[in-house]
Parts: C-alpha cells; structure tokens; sequence
C-alpha cells in the first residue's frame, strides 16, 4: 500500500471524525491532557528559539501551546492526516495572534524536513500501523541533541 491509500485507510478507521464534531471532541481531550503535557514539555527542556514538530496533532492545541513556548524566534509545524481538522486549528492560530506555526496534510511516514529540536506526538502510534516504523521515521528528522516526546496509550494494562 502506498503512502496516500496508507493514510486514506487510517483517516477512514480513525476513532475520531473530522470535521467541527471531531474538533470539539478534540477540544475536550486536549484540555483533560493540557496540564500532564506541559508537564512533559516542561521536563524535556522546550525554550525559546527551537524547531518543533508535532506529530498528528489532530486539532493543534499542544503545536499552539509549543509555539508560546518556542516564542517569535522559534517555529512549529503541525502535521496530520485530516485535512478539515487542520483547518480549523489554522482558524484557532490565526485567531489567537500566532504567527510561527504552519499546518501540513501529510501522512507520518512521507513528513520530511527538519532537524527538529523536539518532536511530539500523543495518541499517534496506537493509531497507526507499524508504529515503529513511523518512530524510525521520525528519528531521522531529530536534530542533534534534540528530543522525542511521546504520549501515548498502553494496551497491555
């Protein structure tokens, strides 16, 4: 399966629906999760002036949270697979005033760029077919001396 019927199928069996009702849903999640991730975020040593991407950031809370945290000087990209969501995280960023994000429709596997200082994903790998692969992926596009930060579901329990 190619890249693009590759992320068709997982847009298609995402738990999630897009769109405005999925963006509320997402809402929701985000804000349950926001004060563990800054936490995290905290931890991994995010500052002003670094490169950051988040990895299916669905509805773009943690790329616009990051974005404060890297300041004017530094970027974020936020990347997913739908499209619709992405759209109305650009709508939220442009609302808010913040200028040193950009969105980008792409599959995991096919995002290129980089390096990054931080990369960070939450609920991506449970949703994605061999997520090591994406994981190998996403390591290549990690500066020097930069960091992976995951958040993500244990099924084993």
């Amino acid at each position: 399966m190619d890249d693009d019927a590759s992320a068709h199928a997982a847009l298609d069996s995402y738990a999630i629906q897009g769109g405005k009702e999925g963006k509320r849903r997402l809402d929701q999640l985000a804000e349950a999760m926001r004060p563990t991730t800054r936490f995290l975020l905290d931890e991994v040593g995010v500052g002003l002036g670094q490169t950051c991407l988040d990895v299916g950031c669905g509805g773009g809370h943690v790329t616009l949270d990051l974005a404060e945290i890297v300041g004017p000087t530094g970027s974020v990209i936020g990347a997913d697979i739908d499209h619709s969501i992405l759209q109305l995280a650009q709508s939220d960023a442009t609302a808010a005033g913040i200028k040193n994000v950009t969105f980008q429709t792409i599959d995991a596997r096919s995002i290129d760029g980089g390096p990054f200082d931080l990369i960070y994903a939450r609920f991506l790998l449970s949703h994605v077919e061999r997520p090591g692969e994406v994981l190998d992926h996403l390591l290549t596009l990690l500066a020097d001396g930069g960091a992976v930060a995951l958040e993500d579901i244990d099924f084993s329990g």
